[in-house]
């Protein structure tokens, strides 16, 4: 299985940005464990999973992603 694999063609969303969107924690702490899972892919509009999980008000998940040092909590997206 490659993680890193788009789910649409049209968003470009990963799993793990449909993890962060979805509130998913287990399964967003899990894909974090795993060095090769591109954690700052981009979505449409330049979303990474870090803009889902804040979109959502997903607080514990946006916390999981703050404390990974690959995270850049800087980025932006087109809005």
């Amino acid at each position: 299985i490659n993680l890193n694999e788009f789910e649409s063609n049209i968003l470009r969303e990963t799993v793990l940005h449909v993890a962060s969107e979805r509130n998913k924690k287990e399964i967003v702490k899990y894909l974090l464990k795993d060095k090769t899972v591109n954690v700052n892919a981009v979505a449409i509009y330049d979303k990474h999973s870090i803009h889902y999980s804040c979109s959502r008000g997903n607080e514990e998940i946006t916390e999981l992603f703050l404390k990974d040092e690959r995270i850049n909590p800087n980025v932006k997206d087109q809005w």
